[in-house]
């Protein structure tokens, strides 16, 4: 393994080989680049863009607005502090944004984001993904296969997409999506009536058909165009009307 580390200051430019790298910036706004091989890359303080290349790589940001992209290969991204991006890329990534409100993008592959602390954006991508959004605001895309949404504590959006996904808001007001030319069967695990809040992109209520309940508490919502969704274990006492939608573009 090589290992370089950048001078103590300055904004340094650093690239890898062929074989296992293991890069380290200082305290500047460092560029860092794996090349081939798995490598290890480290920014430090200040606001670096950490790019892993080839091979299964882990990526660590540390301090400061970073940015990170996991590139070719099953990747280890982390944000550290501050509000970073990251970017899985190809294969089968793990995204930790850490502290600060980041922004994670899976890509290609089955991946795993996990917000943490700040009010993320996370976004799935191609692949069977799961997202976290952990503590705050976040907001949680999937993509074209069948994901997993759980958003955790706070007020947190949350939009399936594609495929038959599964959603689960946490605590808060959460806001579930329902989008025009949506294609799946999702199922909402944890709905609340007076709290959460279902949202219509680019329909109407003259599109959403609410079926009658359940003996086990669930409610299939069925929407113009094939599309349906599933209340699971609502209480006894639950009613799903037209006040538990909005309507947006």
């Amino acid at each position: 393994m090589d290992t370089t580390n950048s001078e103590e200051d300055g904004n340094d430019s650093v690239t890898g080989g062929y074989g296992k790298d293991d890069l380290i910036g200082g305290q500047g706004h460092d560029s860092l680049s794996g090349g081939h091989g798995d490598d290890s890359l480290s920014g430090g303080h200040g606001d670096d863009t950490l790019s892993g290349g080839y091979g299964q790589d882990r990526l660590s940001g540390g301090d400061g607005q970073d940015n990170l992209s996991g590139g070719y290969g099953h990747d280890h991204l982390s944000g550290g502090d501050e509000a970073d991006t990251l970017t899985g890329g190809n294969g089968h990534d793990h995204l930790y944004g850490d502290i600060g409100n980041d922004s994670l993008i899976g890509g290609n592959g089955h991946d795993h984001l996990y917000g943490d602390i700040g009010n993320d954006s996370l976004i799935g991508g191609d692949g069977e993904d799961h997202l976290y959004g952990g503590n705050g605001e976040d907001s949680l895309v999937g993509g074209y296969k069948k994901d997993y949404l759980i958003g955790g504590d706070g007020n947190d959006y949350l939009n399936g997409n594609h495929g038959d996904d599964y959603l689960t808001g946490g605590e808060g007001a959460d806001t579930f999506v329902i989008q025009k030319h949506h294609r799946g069967k999702d199922t909402i695990i944890d709905f609340t009536d007076d709290t959460d809040i279902i949202m219509l992109k680019g329909l109407s209520l003259d599109d959403v058909r609410i079926g009658s309940r359940s003996l086990e508490g669930n409610v299939v919502i069925e929407i113009k165009g094939g599309y349906s969704v599933t209340l699971l274990d609502l209480d006894d006492s639950t009613v799903i009307n037209a006040e538990d939608f909005t309507v947006s573009r």
